[in-house]
C-alpha cells in the first residue's frame, strides 16, 4: 500500500485512531476490574489513584498518541501539519484536564471520607479543591496557548495587573477564605465546641468559606466573618480540662476573730467535700470599712458549664447554711448616699 498518497495516509491515520480507541476500550473493560481489585488489597492510595486515572483515559489520549507516533511516518501534505499539530495539542490539553480533575477529585474524596475529618472542614476542603482545579486549569490553558504559538508573556502581564485589581476588590473575601483555611488546618475549634471571641459566647454550628455560625446561650444565631475569628482571641471552653473558679464572700464588720477563723474552716471543708472539685484556698483577703473579704479559689474538674453552675450553687448554699449555724453574718450592701437637693 502506498503510504505516500495523502488519501491513504489519512485513512491510515484515522484507522490507527480507531484501532487505538478499540484497544483502549477493550483493555479497560478486561483489565479494569482486575486492576481495581488488586489496588484495593494494598494499603497505599497511589495505586488506587493510578487505576482511577486509567479509567479516565479516553479518546483524546488516543488521538494525541496516534498523531505523535504515527503521523511522522506518513507522507502527509504540508498543509496538514499545522492542523494535525493543533489537534494533537488540543487532545493532550483535554486529556490532561480530565486527568487533573479526576486526580483532584480523588484526593478530595479520600480526605473528606477520613474518620478524623470534622464536618466543618468539608466545605472548606471543597473550596480548596475548586481553587486547585482553577489554578491547574489555568496552567494547562497557558501551556496549550504557548505550544500553539501564542505569545503568553503579554497575556500574563495583563493577567497580573488584572489579578491585582481583583485582589484589591475582593480583599475582604480573600481574608475570610484564608481565615477558613487557617481554621481547617490549625483547628482552634471544631463543630460542637463552645467558644468565646470578642465578648460573644456560643456553640460552633458550622464553619463556612466566609463565615462561621455560632449558637449563643439565649439561642440566637451569630454569624461571624472568619477573619474576625482569626484576628480575635478565641477561648475554647470545650477544651478546658478544668475550670478555675474564684469568688469572694464579704462578712459583717462586727464578726470577731474567732468567727473569722471558723468561717475560713467552713469554706475549706465545704469546698473540699464537693464532687469534681479540687480545693485551692480560702483566705481572708482584706479588712475594709464594709466588712471582711474572703477569697475562695477552687478548680472544677469538668468543662461542662451546666455541671459547674449546679456544683457552684451547691457550694454556696452549703456555706451559707453552715454560716447560719454559727450565726456568721454576711456584710450588708453599702448603698451610696443620696444627695439632697
Amino acid at each position: 500500500m502506498n503510504f505516500e498518497s495523502p488519501a491513504v495516509a489519512g485513512v491510515v491515520l484515522a484507522g490507527a485512531i480507531l484501532i487505538g480507541w478499540v484497544a483502549l476500550s477493550l483493555g479497560k473493560r478486561l483489565l479494569g476490574a482486575r486492576l481495581a481489585t488488586a489496588a484495593q488489597r494494598t494499603h497505599t492510595a497511589v495505586d488506587d489513584l493510578v487505576v482511577h486515572l486509567i479509567g479516565r483515559t479516553g479518546l483524546a489520549a488516543v488521538v494525541f498518541a496516534v498523531i505523535w507516533a504515527v503521523s511522522p511516518a506518513l507522507a502527509l501534505p504540508a498543509e496538514w501539519r499545522v492542523p494535525l499539530r493543533t489537534t494533537a495539542v488540543f487532545a493532550l490539553a483535554i486529556q490532561l484536564t480530565i486527568w487533573m480533575n479526576a486526580a483532584v477529585g480523588f484526593v478530595t474524596r479520600r480526605h473528606i471520607e477520613r474518620a478524623d475529618v470534622a464536618a466543618a472542614s468539608v466545605t472548606t476542603v471543597t473550596a480548596l479543591s475548586f481553587a486547585v482545579r482553577l489554578v491547574l486549569l489555568t496552567l494547562i490553558v497557558l501551556l496549550t496557548l504557548a505550544n500553539l504559538g501564542v505569545n503568553v508573556t503579554a497575556l500574563l502581564a495583563g493577567l497580573g495587573v488584572g489579578g491585582i485589581a481583583v485582589a484589591l476588590a475582593l480583599q475582604s473575601v480573600l481574608k475570610d477564605l484564608m481565615g477558613a483555611l487557617s481554621i481547617v488546618i490549625n483547628k482552634p475549634f471544631l463543630v460542637g465546641d463552645t467558644i468565646e471571641v470578642n465578648g460573644f459566647v456560643g456553640e460552633v454550628r458550622k464553619v463556612g468559606m466566609r463565615t462561621t455560625w455560632l449558637r449563643n446561650l439565649p439561642g440566637e444565631e451569630l454569624v461571624m466573618p472568619n477573619q474576625m475569628l482569626i484576628d480575635g482571641i478565641v477561648r475554647n471552653h470545650t477544651r478546658m480540662a478544668e475550670r478555675r473558679v474564684s469568688f469572694v464572700l464579704m462578712l459583717h464588720h462586727d464578726t470577731r476573730a474567732a468567727e473569722l477563723e471558723a468561717a475560713a474552716t467552713i469554706m475549706r471543708e465545704v469546698v473540699s467535700a464537693a464532687p469534681r472539685v479540687r480545693f485551692a484556698r480560702a483566705q481572708l483577703k482584706r479588712a475594709a470599712m464594709e466588712g471582711f473579704e474572703f477569697e475562695i479559689v477552687y478548680f472544677f474538674e469538668s468543662s461542662d458549664y451546666d455541671l459547674f453552675a449546679a456544683g457552684h450553687h451547691d457550694i454556696l448554699i452549703a456555706i451559707l447554711k453552715r454560716f447560719d449555724e454559727r450565726s456568721i453574718a454576711l456584710a450588708a450592701p453599702v448603698l451610696p448616699e443620696l444627695t439632697r437637693g
